[in-house]
């Protein structure tokens, strides 16, 4: 299953690797991590495996597992899960994190293995097939668990693009028409979602929806911007008003990314 597409993923990342987590650094990000964290966090089991499925560098596994999780970051990149290696066994939880490479399109574990899955930083849209890796994570969750999982705003990418010089204006009627977008910083497709679009998704394949948020609903990062939020009292502000606006309905779909949790029911 190591097309084109897969191949782009994972050379990209692999050069990016050693500099992935210096963007955690940033004011956006911490806001985008807190109302992450807030969708992770509650639905986590109290003991159990754990998929981080797209988990590179193991950003999230670490906080997982420092509750005790055993977590497996699975991932396409060899040099990300390497860095993932690296910081368990700096924080002492080599025990807990280990890691294999894999396309979440067919995930390496039998069917009902996992007690919560986590599919953090877009795998579900990059990976060439956003159904098929929905379907393999439904398959490889234990009933009655949740997954937890971010993707491309589709509404996001277009605001983007409008606000770029000399825009094609049949490109962006093309994304909005295929939800499918070349991002060229990044060398490759994304597949991007509304909010209805990721519903759908997610109950065609047989999951319940617990949960849908925008991540973040207001803040950009601009530099304007992120100068005035260097003030931790002010930052902590922001955040909690983020996450206020984060599940209002009216404001979803204006979100930076979004954000789903769901369920697989007994008997599914």
């Amino acid at each position: 299953m190591f097309d084109k597409q897969a191949e782009r993923v994972k050379n990209f990342y692999d050069r990016f690797a050693e500099k992935y987590d210096e963007m955690s650094s940033s004011i956006y990000k911490k806001v985008y991590d807190e109302i992450t964290w807030r969708f992770i966090e509650p639905f986590l089991p109290r003991s159990g495996l754990v998929l981080d499925a797209g988990g590179g560098t193991g950003r999230w596994a670490i906080p997982i597992a420092k509750k005790g999780l055993k977590v497996i970051v699975y991932d396409l990149s060899k040099e990300m899960l390497r860095i993932a290696a690296k910081k368990a066994e700096k924080e002492g939880l080599s025990h807990l994190i280990s890691t294999v490479e894999g396309d979440v399109r067919k995930i390496k574990f039998p069917e009902n293995t996992f007690d919560f899955i986590l599919a953090e930083g877009d795998p579900i849209s990059y990976c060439g097939d956003p159904e098929k890796a929905v379907r393999e994570l439904y398959r490889v969750l234990k009933p009655n668990c949740y997954i937890s999982a971010g993707v491309d705003n589709i509404y996001s990418i277009i605001f983007s693009m409008l606000n770029m010089e000399n825009e094609d204006i049949e490109e962006i009627e093309s994304a909005l028409k295929s939800r499918k977008i070349y991002i060229k910083n990044l060398g490759f497709y994304t597949w991007a979602f509304t909010p209805k679009d990721l519903t759908d998704l997610f109950t065609r394949c047989g999951l319940e929806v617990i949960k849908m948020a925008g991540k973040p609903i207001l803040f950009l990062g601009t530099p304007q911007s992120t100068y005035a939020f260097q003030d931790p009292e002010k930052l902590r502000r922001l955040i909690d008003i983020e996450i206020s606006l984060s599940q209002e309905q009216s404001l979803i779909g204006m979100g930076g990314h979004l954000h789903i949790v769901a369920k697989k029911s007994k008997g599914l």
